[in-house]
């Protein structure tokens, strides 16, 4: 009886010390946010339909890569090329400077689509299903970050001729990895 009072305990504990450490991250991006929108034009960077983060990540093959704090990022094998024509050379910036934090995905069953954008770093290919708890159709290229239990803080969807928004996010997520991830 002693035994599972203390599991308990500790459990309680253990989700306890989680949801601080999430509500620092959260607090986190939305001080980066008001330090964005503070310096520049005001460009809605969260996705319009915020579809994504009412999910969570659920795949193996994801969390078979990373432990902590993860960006993700995830192509679909439809991808429109105006998205990826944008999306990838800051995609490429990011992994330049913070590889060990970014784990890039092709989802579906072909990545020769990729071959044109000259990447220089790995990536791996997922099934279409079981990516997200719930069934989630992504377009475009998605770049979300999460943490090693699937929660998902932050999301973003390319859209097509929306450079301004692409290049908000990119800055955002930047300023967000290098106070809060490398600094600690």
């Amino acid at each position: 009886m002693f035994f599972l009072l203390a599991i308990n305990i500790y459990q309680l504990l253990n989700n306890s010390r989680l949801k601080q450490k999430n509500l620092k991250i959260q607090e986190e991006i939305v001080r980066i946010d008001k330090q964005i929108n503070a310096t520049s034009i005001k460009a809605d960077v969260s996705s319009s339909k915020n579809i994504i983060s009412h999910s969570k990540i659920i795949s193996k093959d994801i969390f078979k890569v990373f432990k902590g704090l993860r960006l993700l990022v995830l192509v679909p094998e439809i991808s429109c090329s105006s998205c990826l024509k944008y999306e990838i050379p800051e995609i490429k910036k990011l992994q330049e400077k913070y590889s060990e934090l970014i784990s890039f995905f092709v989802i579906g069953n072909r990545n020769s689509f990729l071959e044109s954008y000259n990447l220089g770093f790995k990536y791996k290919i997922l099934p279409i299903e079981g990516v997200f708890s719930t069934d989630i159709y992504i377009p475009n290229p998605a770049v979300l970050l999460i943490n090693d239990s699937g929660d998902i803080f932050l999301e973003y969807v390319a859209e097509v001729g929306n450079e301004e928004r692409s290049s908000e996010f990119y800055r955002k997520i930047d300023l967000f990895i290098s106070s809060t991830i490398v600094n600690n």
